[in-house]
């Protein structure tokens, strides 16, 4: 596929995700006048004591190696630069080496918490993974650019 066909894909791709956020925000026609009642739920006495609760053994075993995703990302993003530019015979750059690790860092680990929290499975892979990767092409082809 040439450059076109494949910028074409990853536009498709990162639009098909984020059309659906902003079908929701409706425009506002008229001007919004704050009343009585929403600047005291704006600005709340405090007086209302601030319920903070120690996380359960539980919830400590759940968060635990959370990290994960990133690190197994960055460590992807990083590999698949250094492959590349030794396939096509180009030196490895400090600069490109850390902004692939960086946008392999950002795309595993948020793109596995957002998987985790669609409930994860076929669904959760099928609603995130192609808006993750779209967004990994767009990274490339910044990378690509730029010259890194």
């Amino acid at each position: 596929m040439n450059k076109l066909n494949k910028s074409l894909m990853a536009t498709l791709l990162v639009g098909s995700v984020v059309t659906p956020v902003f079908a929701e925000q409706k425009q506002a026609t008229e001007t919004l006048a704050f009343e009585a009642v929403d600047y005291e739920a704006l600005f709340e006495s405090e007086s209302k004591a601030v319920e903070v609760a120690a996380l359960s053994t539980k919830d400590m075993t759940e968060t635990q190696g959370s990290f994960l995703n990133f690190v197994v990302g960055g460590g992807v993003g990083f590999a698949t630069y250094a492959a590349q530019q030794t396939y096509y015979g180009e030196p490895i750059s400090l600069q490109g080496s850390f902004y692939s690790a960086g946008v392999g860092a950002l795309t595993g680990g948020v793109g596995g918490s957002l998987i985790r929290a669609a409930g994860g499975g076929f669904a959760g892979n099928a609603a995130w993974r192609p808006g993750m990767f779209g967004l990994n092409y767009g990274f490339s082809q910044y990378s690509s650019y730029r010259g890194w």
